[in-house]
């Protein structure tokens, strides 16, 4: 896992050890991901490339209780090898975690 503090824009309401876990990572087809979530969230997944570019929107505004919530993503099969981020937003804030794909 690695969140980057450079485009955070605040700070997502997680858990005190700030959980957030994506498995497996180097990955070939699809990622699961887990989080916990001290209030009720709206959420919203987005995979982007290096340069900041849309691969795929995942969901857009999806309401989640507070608990541990988890999330099978499959990427998409036309994907090249490479650094790709997966963008977790909420209403106030941003968190992006690297995944290595490799075909």
């Amino acid at each position: 896992m690695k969140i980057l503090t450079d485009i955070e824009v605040g700070i997502l309401d997680f858990n005190q050890a700030n959980q957030i876990i994506i498995y497996p990572n180097p990955t070939k087809e699809y990622v699961k991901l887990s989080f916990t979530l001290k209030q009720s969230e709206n959420i919203s997944l987005s995979l982007i490339n290096m340069d900041g570019s849309l691969v795929k929107n995942y969901m857009q505004n999806v309401s989640y209780n507070p608990g541990i919530c988890n999330e099978f993503l499959n990427l998409p099969s036309e994907i090249a090898t490479g650094i790709y981020y997966l963008l977790i937003e909420t209403e106030n804030a941003k968190v992006s975690i690297a995944i290595n794909i490799q075909h």
